[in-house]
């Protein structure tokens, strides 16, 4: 039986904002509270995933720098995107963290698919004829299962590109070609 979620829309939000509100709200979250959705918009910044440092940055990135509580890589997260998080207490969730991914983003998928898009989820993310049009990363916070998503309206994948740490310059423009080729975004 599905459980009604509660809806909490933040809007433009500051990066830091972002982070700190799904994850407090997940901290503050009973075990026997009712699932959330939180949706909003960030100022740009890099989002690192909860293993990851500075290292992976080139050290000129001028955008803040996040490094967010759940798992999963390097991000760039701006305004041209729709974020939301799902927050649900963990007796709610499908077992072992491995299986969350289909279970919290089956509704992104059927939404994609309702407009005509056939989006399919492969392993954590979310792929469209071929191409990756949204990550995501999940962790345990508090008594919660938390899955973090977005709608890729647009993708900047030059910015991007030029805040990876690169070894050369080679490198930077083989990245360039490469998130042009395995990336897609709501836009295209």
């Amino acid at each position: 039986m599905a459980q009604a979620a509660r809806w909490i829309r933040l809007g433009l939000v500051e990066p830091l904002e972002l982070h700190a509100a799904y994850s407090g709200l997940a901290a503050a979250q009973p075990a026997d509270g009712a699932p959330l959705l939180l949706w909003a918009q960030s100022k740009s910044h890099l989002c690192l995933g909860q293993s990851q440092g500075r290292g992976e940055l080139d050290p000129s990135v001028s955008v803040p720098v996040v490094r967010r509580p759940l798992g999963g890589g390097l991000v760039w997260v701006d305004e041209s995107q729709y974020v939301f998080v799902v927050i649900a207490p963990k007796r709610l969730a499908p077992g072992r963290p491995a299986r969350w991914f289909s279970w919290a983003l089956a509704p992104a998928v059927a939404t994609y698919r309702q407009f005509g898009l056939p989006a399919y989820l492969n392993e954590q993310d979310i792929w469209l004829h071929g191409r990756k049009i949204a990550g995501s990363g999940a962790a345990t916070i508090g008594d919660c299962a938390v899955v973090a998503s977005s709608f890729l309206l647009k993708f900047p994948a030059g910015r991007f590109a030029d805040s990876v740490a690169a070894p050369s310059h080679e490198f930077r423009e083989w990245l360039r070609e490469g998130l042009a080729l395995a990336m897609t975004e709501w836009a295209e």
